[in-house]
């Protein structure tokens, strides 16, 4: 289990350049608008995500939680498609 979690983080951690201790993820967008744009693609394409916008954070977040159960070729194919 603990290998499942590593894998996940050292993916988003490669990729993305972004270090977590948990499986959730909040990648920064431009503003509010592409983060809703980006959240309704992703949703398209079989993926939930959230989209969290000021005033709850600073700068619009696209919130991905890596859950366990993911194959590792989806959370690639998220990542190969996130900014199409």
């Amino acid at each position: 289990f603990k290998e499942k979690i590593r894998d996940r983080k050292d993916i988003f951690e490669k990729r993305l350049g972004i270090k977590r201790s948990g499986l959730i993820f909040p990648i920064q967008m431009k503003n509010s608008n592409i983060a809703i744009e980006r959240k309704e693609y992703l949703e398209k394409k079989g993926f939930l995500v959230g989209a969290i916008r000021p005033p709850t954070v600073k700068k619009a977040i696209l919130r991905v939680i890596l859950r366990t159960n993911i194959q590792i070729e989806k959370i690639n194919y998220f990542l190969d498609i996130l900014d199409n």
